[in-house]
């Protein structure tokens, strides 16, 4: 799986599942849209672990 689909995977569960206020889930869609989508959007997700996991 890559980031992107973990990404709208978890969009989904905050909307439908959690049942997030629209201004809450507004300010989550902008941060993945404007900062981890063109970070690691085409990554698989084990690498993204992998990399944050190596931050000091």
């Amino acid at each position: 799986m890559i980031f992107a689909e973990a990404a709208r995977e978890w969009l989904r569960y905050v909307q439908e599942d959690r049942a997030a206020k629209p201004s809450t889930l507004s300010q989550y869609r902008s941060s993945v849209h404007a900062h981890f989508l063109p970070a690691f959007g085409d990554w698989p997700l084990q690498a993204v672990r992998a990399q944050w996991r190596r931050r000091p």
